[in-house]
């Protein structure tokens, strides 16, 4: 059996982890075995990394504390017999914790995870390094793993959600929007992602100010919690002050585990994602699923769009608030679907990439 730590896990419930535990579904437990090692004293989905015997390590950041980085992951590596480290990045600012883990014998695997960073400096020095010691490179698209690998060849793999779970429920929906006092008839946007300046906050509130405008019936569900939730909030208090019962159309949920999302799908008709920049995100193909239309960021992958449902748009409000209203003239009822594609953690594509990773040491 082979042992494999996995980097990334953080104590929010974003793109990595549910990869990570989506991954972890689907892999064979008899050949492989999963740990997880985290910077952050506390990682999301505990219960399912329990079920799958994944024991938890927390060690210091290596910019924290480079030496205290070192000598707590060169403890693990000795407990531990592990094959390889598998690295879910954002950017190559882990380089060092591969480094560590090359040098002490381990396999190293790089999965990229984003198409930009906020970090680009410290990125771009260690970018070649990173890719230089790495064994198995990794992308969850073509743009991430350019963003990471440069030339260097690499291999996609699907950001897989369970479809079962996804599809669209009309219980859902009636229940959902019964709680939060939002007709049935009524026009719900929904947006799923961290409150952080990579997921542009501002410009999705900006323009469902231009929506509310247009149609003071629309709501807005809005999942998610991050650094910017303040600056959030009190935007929302400044627009109500002048555009009554603004704020009453916006449903802030906070964080919600992954179960949750398609409770909240269920209940919308249209998902806004307007990041600035992006790996290939998981809410997407989580909205497409239940056939919820997609409107989002122009430069986010097109390899995101599953279904033909997306509309990519220039981060211009009108441009944006003119989609959008054409949408709404055509839009019909919601129906569920059922979908044949690789990014169904069922679907044998899927399950031969994921064992594909691992047959390679």
């Amino acid at each position: 059996m082979k042992n494999i730590l996995i980097f990334g896990m953080t104590n929010n419930p974003g793109g990595i982890e549910t990869y990570v535990v989506n991954m972890l579904g689907s892999v064979d437990k008899t050949k492989v075995h999963f740990d997880i090692l985290t910077v952050f004293d506390d990682v999301v989905y505990k219960d399912i990394l329990g079920l799958y015997n994944c024991n938890i390590y927390k060690i210091s950041s290596f910019l924290s504390n480079p030496f205290l980085h070192k000598k707590q992951l060169i403890e693990i590596l000795n407990n531990n017999k592990y094959d390889a480290i598998y690295m879910n990045i954002m950017d190559a600012g882990s380089f060092f914790t591969a480094k560590i883990a090359k040098d002490y014998g381990l396999k190293v695997i790089v999965h990229s995870h984003n198409s930009d960073t906020d970090r680009k400096f410290l990125h771009n020095l260690l970018k070649n390094k990173l890719t230089k010691i790495s064994d198995i490179r990794l992308a969850c698209s073509n743009e991430a793993g350019k963003f990471m690998f440069g030339d260097s060849e690499f291999t996609i793999i699907p950001n897989a959600i369970d479809f079962n779970k996804y599809y669209y429920n009309e219980n859902d929906r009636v229940v959902v929007r019964k709680k939060y006092n939002i007709g049935l008839n009524n026009i719900v946007f929904c947006h799923t992602g961290r409150m952080v300046e990579q997921k542009n906050p501002i410009f999705l509130i900006s323009l469902f100010k231009k929506l509310y405008e247009h149609n003071n019936e629309y709501y807005l569900i809005y999942v998610g919690d991050g650094v910017l939730k303040d600056k959030i909030y009190n935007l929302v208090d400044e627009i109500d002050k002048n555009l009554v019962g603004f704020k009453k159309h916006i449903v802030f949920i906070g964080a919600a585990l992954k179960e949750e999302i398609p409770k909240y799908l269920s209940a919308s008709d249209m998902f806004l994602l307007p990041s600035n920049f992006e790996g290939l995100p998981i809410c997407i193909i989580e909205a497409l699923v239940n056939c919820v239309k997609c409107f989002v960021a122009s430069h986010i992958s097109r390899e995101a769009d599953i279904l033909n449902n997306i509309d990519y748009i220039d981060l211009d409000l009108d441009l944006w608030l003119d989609k959008i209203k054409k949408y709404i003239c055509l839009m019909t009822e919601k129906k569920k679907l059922t979908i044949d594609s690789e990014y169904d953690i069922n679907n044998e594509k899927y399950i031969n990439a994921i064992d594909s990773i691992f047959k390679g040491f």
